[in-house]
């Protein structure tokens, strides 16, 4: 094994060779990667609200990367103790 228990390994070259089909979140800190792995349509940006204080400056970088590289976009708002729909 090349990593701990957990902890993720995969190079982005192999990353690549498995994206098809799939689709992926992401922040303005990793976006321009990930496009290029995952393509416009698979790729969304994800914005979180924990009310951190340097949370809304992240959120924002965030939101303009995603417009700039013209990223699709879905909402999906969650409150507390709800859990992730397995399907959409």
């Amino acid at each position: 094994m090349r990593a701990k228990k957990g902890e993720g390994a995969a190079t982005l070259e192999e990353l690549a060779e498995q994206a098809a089909g799939l689709i992926a979140f992401t922040n303005a800190d990793h976006a321009d990667t990930r496009l290029g792995i995952f393509g416009r349509e698979n790729l969304y940006a994800e914005v979180q609200r924990h009310f951190e204080r340097d949370e809304e400056a992240r959120n924002q970088r965030t939101i303009e990367t995603a417009r700039r590289l013209r990223l699709g976009h879905r909402m999906l708002t969650m409150r507390p103790g709800e859990k992730i729909p397995l399907a959409m």
